[in-house]
């Protein structure tokens, strides 16, 4: 991993000694701001920064810089790439301000004017004429230059921009007024009675903002003493300043920054935590650490007081802790370096960091941690399960924000009412800042770079997997104190109940069905949200992706049922046939196989009337049925036959017996075949294979017939239900104990069967259902859940398919295998085992393009061999890479568009990249309304239901047959692409060699 570190840093590291352009230009810049003349500044109409702050327009004594000084990373050597920016302290003489003018924004007023005739002055020369304004911590006060400098022509350009961070000397405004607990705004008044003398609110932010431009020079000293205390420290900086940018924390008005980072890393040298013998990755490492630890920030962090920067004896700490979130004052004494660090983004920083170290501490795979940690880009919500967006309009009574902005003071306000209205659901909830963007008008005539009024808060929250979907919020007992505060916040939604415990509580209930459980959270914040704040608008994302499952003719509280109701019918049957008796073999266990009855399948099937459901009216029902496939593992006998055919013989006989005493003891309609039984109960048909121990030993001595490891034949890959082929016994028992994964995985993690469904309606809608098996999309989807991931398991199916299409298109499936392991059952030896394996494999070209490793399979082609293919794998990775931007950027609000579009946009599939496309006619298509799908009304009405239960077609699926036939013919040439799910196009893309001039054959089509 210190490898690993070293190539990044080189990666990220600026060449220093190359920047000869970048040092002329610095030095030009000097010259240009030391010859500006001085003048008196009129006032200005057109200027609309100081009338939006309230200040009434002076004239400005204008004087050209006292100081020009390189600070920050650049003088560190300390630039990351990609962004290389030189930041520029130019110090405003103190003659340029009045004695008090850190009142009333008359200093941020005077500082903008200042700031925009060194603006002006630059533009007269062509290497500093493009320029835009920037926004330091998000604070609309505070704006900065920025330049892009343009190259003479025959001169080499610079990478650098420069940033010209306006600041004053220390003693320009006395610091006792600018402490936390001082007011400096005469209209941050507190709510008083009528009459009474207004009360004076402190202006903690406001204060430190002036402090900031004040103590910049401070700052710069602390990070260039710990870089001579600590030689990694300019490394570290580098290395924390990448892991901000990849964990989704960089660029946030009130976030945790590379900046906070460097001086919290002075800080700890200072202190000794950190030693100068650690290398870059372990003073990173120790950094994250002391970030993810409760205590550090828990009363506060206040660095070792430097005596030499001339002020007074600083505030008590106290009056840090209650003016600020979050504290962290420097080594001044007097300003707090986190003044604009909300808790909820510390939190979110903090778990980031938590989730590093633990990952850093426990690399069962150096080169997956190291990546996680500091590779994997985030997008900034990445680490959360559910989103909402948040519209307040103008006119909303707020609390008193006393030096924020409203706007500001909104996004605070938001993020406290959802965190009090979703309780024990969550475990983080975080209002999103929104981010200044740069503004090019060089006299920034619009002093607010975007409108307020429309102005749309991004909320999210971590939930809490076991309490998000329930229906009943409980709240204090009724003579609890607490109990009125409850009713006031909920309203009329707030009824007092009494529990089963006996208990008599205020309580909130959600009315859901059972399919809709997973939206309660968008109504619950819809009506709190409203009722606190009127006329605002809550868009959530929990119902994003229903449309894509929903089934034509069943509602979702259908599909739900109709899942919970195979299940029980399972169950049941199971039942029923451990209790069998007149069989001459007793069966042992009953261990299901099939996708819907562990909640993974796209579209359940739906209970049937001939199938012993309930319901008289057999009109219009499905003809075909999809059976579900169950083990059943008989007791063990010394009588099998030891001949192939003839144990296959015997073990049909039984199968005969077994079908007559199911429908003599219980009144069950079984069908008995050579290869299952077709059981018909409660609705549902159960196709039962039979095996026993012998059947290992007869699979040892003799090969059987050639299927997938699905279970499919070849080129019916993923393609359900399938008879065309029965599984032998090694792929019984991989279906058998991929199920039994499936299932514990649910255990542990409730939202994998929703991902798992998205995501195997996602790969069907591409048309890739022929390429990739149905298991090897729920271990893609069981990936997700893995701790290996960096982040913490999804408690949403949202979430969760999110997560599975980060995977599928940032994984270099060419270099390492996807180790599946969410229940940690591998350890480190295990692990590089199928590292060596799968080096050997791909040196010798036997293994598979998509290697799934897990600890049931170590070589990771259960599920993937023979396919998909290489380009399969590619087409999958640029296709999850498109769906989850379009996702994501409706996930973040980011995209202009409903829910339905978005969708649309995700699951829609790419019919320009086949080559040809055939059309299935949909009459024929067992999902589609037509001859398979739906028995007339007439036939039925004749017939009667007794006659038409005989005719049912159980397993039949011409997609299948079509597809394999296809593929037994071209499958040299082509790569025939299809829906399992009830698409009517098949995609048809050639393969390389179809291309290649080949021997005509009149009889057949041979390459």
């Amino acid at each position: 991993m210190e490898l690993q570190a070293r190539e990044l840093l080189a990666e990220v590291r600026v060449e220093y000694v190359r920047e000869d352009a970048l040092d002329a230009l610095l030095e030009l810049l000097r010259t240009v701001l030391a010859r500006l003349p001085e003048c008196t500044l009129e006032p200005n109409a057109a200027d609309g920064f100081e009338a939006a702050l309230g200040v009434p327009q002076k004239p400005l004594r204008f004087r050209p810089p006292a100081r020009i000084e390189v600070v920050g990373s650049y003088a560190l050597r300390a630039v990351a790439r990609p962004r290389l920016a030189v930041d520029v302290a130019v110090e405003a003489p103190a003659a340029c301000f009045d004695e008090k003018d850190q009142l009333n924004n008359r200093y941020f007023a005077r500082r903008w004017r200042w700031l925009a005739a060194l603006a002006a002055g630059l533009r007269r020369k062509a290497a500093f004429r493009t320029q835009r304004w920037e926004f330091l911590d998000g604070d609309i006060r505070r704006p900065v230059l920025v330049i892009t400098p343009r190259a003479k022509k025959g001169v080499a350009r610079s990478e650098f921009e420069l940033r010209l961070l306006p600041c004053v000397a220390p003693g320009t405004f006395p610091a006792v007024r600018l402490a936390p607990d001082r007011n400096n705004l005469r209209t941050a008044v507190a709510e008083t009675a009528a009459g009474a003398a207004p009360e004076l609110l402190p202006t903690p932010h406001y204060n430190a903002a002036i402090l900031r431009d004040m103590l910049l020079p401070v700052q710069h000293g602390v990070l260039a003493r710990a870089a001579m205390q600590l030689p990694a420290f300019c490394d570290a900086a580098l290395l924390l300043k990448v892991w901000v940018r990849a964990q989704g924390l960089e660029g946030e008005p009130d976030g945790v920054n590379g900046a906070l980072l460097s001086l919290l890393t002075a800080h700890l040298a200072a202190s000794g935590a950190l030693v100068p013998g650690m290398s870059a990755l372990q003073a990173a490492r120790g950094v994250l650490a002391a970030l993810a630890a409760p205590e550090t920030f828990a009363r506060g962090v206040f660095m070792t007081r430097c005596a030499e920067c001339g002020l007074p004896p600083p505030p008590s700490r106290s009056a840090f802790r209650r003016a600020y979130e979050v504290a962290f004052v420097d080594a001044s004494g007097w300003l707090n370096l986190a003044a604009h660090v909300s808790c909820s983004a510390l939190a979110q920083a903090r778990a980031a960091a938590a989730r590093s170290v633990a990952l850093l501490d426990r690399p069962l795979q150096a080169l997956e941690v190291f990546r996680a940690v500091f590779l994997a880009r985030l997008p900034r919500a990445a680490a959360y399960d559910a989103w909402w967006h948040v519209r307040v309009p103008e006119g909303v009574a707020l609390p008193l924000g006393g030096d924020l902005p409203a706007w500001r003071v909104a996004e605070a306000h938001v993020e406290a009412l959802a965190t009090r209205a979703l309780g024990s659901r969550v475990t983080a909830v975080r209002a999103f800042r929104r981010r200044l963007p740069t503004c090019a008008d060089p006299a920034m005539a619009a002093p607010h770079p975007f409108d307020p009024s429309a102005h749309t808060i991004l909320l999210a929250a971590q939930m809490d997997a076991a309490a998000a979907l329930r229906a009943v919020d409980m709240g204090p007992a009724a003579e609890d104190p607490a109990a009125a505060d409850f009713r006031a916040f909920w309203g009329d939604r707030a009824e007092l109940r009494r529990f089963q415990d006996g208990a008599i509580a205020e309580a909130v209930v959600w009315e859901a069905g059972p399919a809709s459980r997973h939206l309660i959270v968008d109504e619950l914040l819809a009506c709190a949200l409203g009722r606190h704040l009127l006329c605002a608008t809550v868009t959530g994302t929990a119902g994003l992706l229903d449309g894509v499952l929903a089934q034509q003719g069943a509602s979702a509280d259908q599909l739900a049922s109709a899942r919970r109701g195979a299940e029980a019918a399972s169950a049941k049957l199971t039942r029923q046939l451990r209790g069998l008796s007149g069989v001459a073999l007793r069966v042992l266990a009953v261990a299901p196989a099939a996708a819907a009855l562990r909640h993974t399948a796209a579209f359940p099937p739906l209970p049937h009337p001939l199938a012993g459901g309930a319901g008289d009216d057999v009109s219009g029902v499905p003809r075909c049925l999809e059976p579900l496939e169950l083990l059943v593992q008989l007791e063990g006998s010394g009588k099998w036959p030891d001949d192939a055919a003839a144990f296959a013989k015997a073990r049909a006989a039984l199968g005969c017996q077994l079908a007559e005493a199911l429908a003599g003891s219980y009144g069950l309609r079984a069908v008995a075949s050579e290869a299952c039984v077709d059981v018909f109960a409660d609705g549902f048909v159960f196709r039962l294979y039979l095996h026993s121990e012998r059947d290992a030993a007869l699979a040892a001595r003799q090969k059987l017939a050639p299927v997938e490891p699905s279970g499919r034949v070849a080129g019916a890959v993923g393609l359900e239900p399938s008879v065309l082929a029965f599984p032998g016994y090694a792929q019984l028992q991989q279906r058998a104990q991929h199920h039994g994964f499936a299932a514990a995985l649910a255990g542990n993690a409730p939202a994998f069967p929703g991902a798992a469904q998205l995501a195997r309606r996602w790969v069907a809608a591409h048309m890739l259902s022929s390429q990739v098996a149905g298991e090897a999309v729920e271990l893609l989807a069981a990936a997700a859940f893995t701790p290996e991931a960096g982040l913490p398991q999804p408690a949403t199916r949202l979430a969760g398919f999110l997560r599975f299409l980060r995977i599928l298109s940032g994984h270099p499936w060419r270099k390492r295998p996807l180790v599946v392991d969410p229940l940690g059952a591998l350890g480190t030896q295990a692990r590089r085992k199928i590292d060596a394996a799968h080096n050997a494999a791909c040196t010798t070209g036997t293994g598979p393009a998509m290697a799934l490793c897990m600890p049931l399979d170590p070589s990771g082609g259960a599920w993937t061999l023979p396919r998909p293919s290489l380009p399969v794998v590619l087409r999958l990775a640029a296709l999850a890479r498109r769906s989850l931007g379009a996702l994501q950027e409706h996930v973040e609000g980011a995209a202009l568009q409903d829910d339905a579009a978005a969708a649309a946009a995700a699951f829609a599939p790419a019919l320009v990249d086949f080559d040809a496309l055939l059309q299935l006619r949909r009459e024929a298509l067992p999902r589609a309304q037509s001859v398979l799908r739906a028995v007339p009304a007439a036939v039925a009405e004749r017939r009667g239901a007794a006659s038409m239960a005989t005719e049912l077609l159980v397993g039949a699926d011409p997609v299948t047959a079509l597809v394999a036939a296809l593929e037994a013919r071209f499958g040299a040439v082509a790569t025939l692409c299809a829906d399992a799910c009830g698409g009517a196009l098949l995609g048809v893309k050639w393969r390389p060699q179809a291309r290649v001039p080949h021997p005509f054959d009149v009889w057949g089509f041979v390459p």
